[in-house]
């Protein structure tokens, strides 16, 4: 396997990371924020 293979491996699985990252990350930011209306 080249070493070009071998990084566009690399950088795949780290933007999988950041994407998981950035979404708990949002997840983390949203916690406290209530959706609904006043009714509920």
């Amino acid at each position: 396997m080249s070493a070009d293979a071998l990084l566009k491996i690399a950088g795949s699985g780290l933007n999988a990371q950041l994407a998981r990252m950035n979404t708990i990350a949002s997840n983390l930011a949203n916690a406290p924020v209530v959706a609904g209306n006043a009714e509920d």
